[in-house]
């Protein structure tokens, strides 16, 4: 096997240590069963020549003689079974038990990978990657060891019986051989790329109609069920035509191996027949059953090695899938001195901050900034102008390309982030809720929280009042990624689940962007509570939202263009009057239509 294939096997056999001792023992038992296969046409060979064929020429033969044989075939029939059921019990659950073992590092890596990471990849295609290719790893073991210990013996066991019972025999049953081992070594050398293509544009298959799926709201919003469904059979037909080719290939070269399989058969046919015609030959009529039965048993190790082999490039690549997801490292880690972090009181400071993305995009220019515990801080700006990105940095879901950003005088790159974001909560405009009840969504920002609390919460979020009203209140199921909900009760279960956790650093993303009048002032309300006593980051485009933070940022370009009150920014005519202006203007166009 090519050396990459071998280390995919490595790599499978790492993760198979708690179970190692029970596939070696299935692996043992496929050994004797194979040897026991070898058993029959030997047996069979006796019953011939030393019962039927001295019976037919009147000897008398008895049960003497035939019994001993059926009953030793009997025997190896039974043995035959038990190991079967043996290597079954033993190998295949071993190997169902690794791949277990392997999904769930994957799952757990990539929980661990940075949040740069992930979005730069479809989540699709990592879903793809976790499910059908980890399950690839299940041929690589249990397949692999059955059927390459059973071609390796049949065919080893087969020739040296074949040699044994005729060496003539035996040259003509091998005259193709050469082809069979010039075919396989073409056929694994064509696939390899083939095989990767498949795998890739299935995962791609997946991220297409993963993200149309997820997104079918949009898109009958926006009546384009036509335009996706184009789309979807674009990528599907990439990946009908890359396994089209697979199964062509394929069927090109198993003819072949049969071809020059049953040509050693005819070989060995016309052979011994021709012996069996010539008197004084020595060859036997049970010698000649018994040999076409192992040039049986020789090719089949053949047919079965060509097909193993074509499971296993396919799970090979899978293998390599799976490996580029475990080989993948976070952005950002813990540092190895990585202290945690006691109760914060929640200053964040900046200093002479520059970040950048991996597509090497600049989006932050030597931002200072310090924000006291406690305070009210609002960013405004255009979008894409680094608001979202200069919070990111507070949470350290990215680490800044130059500059130092400190929580409490604490570089975020000496601290463990479990324990920063612990005393974190988050509110995104993008709210994301999972298909669980209403209860188990909130208590999702503290497992610890009892009854009372989580609908403590509730209130204060504005949620617990519409809530009440559902069939089964906070049991209610609000399906995948809340869809049975109205937008404005999204958004206020996710503050509730933030509340929840009873931050000292508040990171609001447009919490109120998604909710009618009556409801934003409600929560506008709230929020007034909630935030004494701990740090507030709040993300607002709707400059209404902002009146009574302690002081507003404007955000441009990357830096930090004003700072101040309203009334203070308001006076000084800037940049954050021109966004109010704007802001206004479309409010009246709004309410003269």
């Amino acid at each position: 096997m090519p050396t990459s294939v071998v280390d995919h096997l490595r790599f499978c056999w790492s993760y198979a240590r708690p179970y190692r001792a029970a596939i070696l023992l299935g692996v043992l038992a496929i050994a004797v069963e194979a040897a026991l296969e070898n058993l029959p046409p030997l047996i069979t060979r006796a019953l011939i020549d030393d019962v039927l064929t001295p019976a037919a020429g009147g000897a008398r033969v008895g049960w003497d003689q035939a019994g001993p044989l059926l009953a030793g075939l009997g025997a190896t029939v039974v043995g035959i079974a038990l190991a079967g059921w043996a290597h079954v019990q033993l190998l295949y659950t071993s190997s169902i038990r690794v791949v277990a073992l392997l999904r769930e590092a994957v799952y757990g890596h990539l929980q661990s990978l940075s949040l740069g990471w992930h979005e730069s990849r479809s989540s699709a295609d990592l879903l793809s990657r976790l499910m059908e290719d980890v399950d690839q790893a299940d041929d690589l073991i249990s397949r692999t060891a059955d059927e390459l210990v059973v071609a390796v013996i049949g065919l080893v066991a087969a020739l040296a019986i074949m040699l044994w019972l005729s060496w003539q025999l035996t040259v003509a049953a091998l005259v193709p051989v050469p082809i069979l081992l010039w075919l396989i070594a073409a056929f694994t050398g064509r696939m390899r790329p083939v095989y990767r293509l498949v795998r890739d544009r299935k995962g791609a298959l997946y991220g297409r109609a993963g993200e149309a799926l997820s997104g079918v709201q949009t898109v009958k919003a926006f009546a384009r069920e036509s335009h996706e469904l184009e789309r979807f059979q674009e990528t599907h037909r990439l990946f009908y035509e890359a396994r089209l080719q697979s199964v062509t290939a394929w069927g090109r070269w198993m003819p072949a191996i049969h071809l020059a399989r049953n040509s050693g058969l005819i070989f060995v046919l016309v052979w011994g027949t021709r012996a069996l015609l010539t008197p004084g030959s020595g060859l036997t009529l049970g010698v000649l059953v018994a040999f076409v039965m192992y040039v049986q048993f020789f090719y089949q190790p053949f047919s079965e090695l060509f097909g193993l082999y074509d499971r296993v490039l396919r799970a090979s690549s899978s293998m390599e899938r799976v490996r580029e997801v475990l080989a993948a490292r976070p952005d950002v880690v813990d540092a190895p001195a990585a202290h945690a972090l006691g109760r914060l009181r929640g200053a964040v400071d900046f200093e002479d901050v520059s970040f950048r993305y991996r597509t090497g995009e600049e989006v932050l220019r030597g931002v200072t900034l310090r924000i006291g515990a406690g305070e009210t801080v609002a960013l405004v700006g255009s979008s894409g102008a680094g608001k979202t990105s200069l919070v990111s940095l507070v949470a350290r879901f990215y680490d800044p390309t130059s500059g130092v950003v400190r929580v409490d005088g604490h570089d975020l790159r000496g601290v463990t982030q479990a324990s920063l974001r612990g005393q974190m909560g988050f509110v995104s405009q993008e709210t994301f809720l999972f298909n669980d009840t209403v209860y188990e969504n909130i208590r999702y920002g503290r497992p610890s929280a009892t009854d009372a609390d989580i609908e403590r919460a509730a209130r204060l979020a504005r949620a617990h009042d519409f809530v009440e009203k559902m069939a089964e209140g906070y049991q209610t199921t609000i399906g995948d990624r809340g869809v049975r909900l109205s937008s404005g009760q999204r958004q206020r279960l996710s503050l509730a689940r933030a509340l929840l956790a009873d931050p000292r650093i508040l990171i609001l993303d447009e919490p109120t962007s998604m909710l009618d009048a009556e409801s934003e002032q409600r929560i506008e309300e709230a929020m007034n509570e909630v935030r004494v006593g701990r740090t507030t980051l709040i993300i607002a485009h709707r400059l209404t939202t902002v009146h009574r933070a302690d002081r507003i940022l404007v955000v441009e370009n990357g830096q930090i263009v004003e700072a101040g009150t309203h009334d203070q920014l308001i006076e000084r005519r800037g940049r954050y009057q021109e966004l109010y202006a704007l802001q206004f203007r479309e409010v009246a166009q709004v309410v003269d239509l």
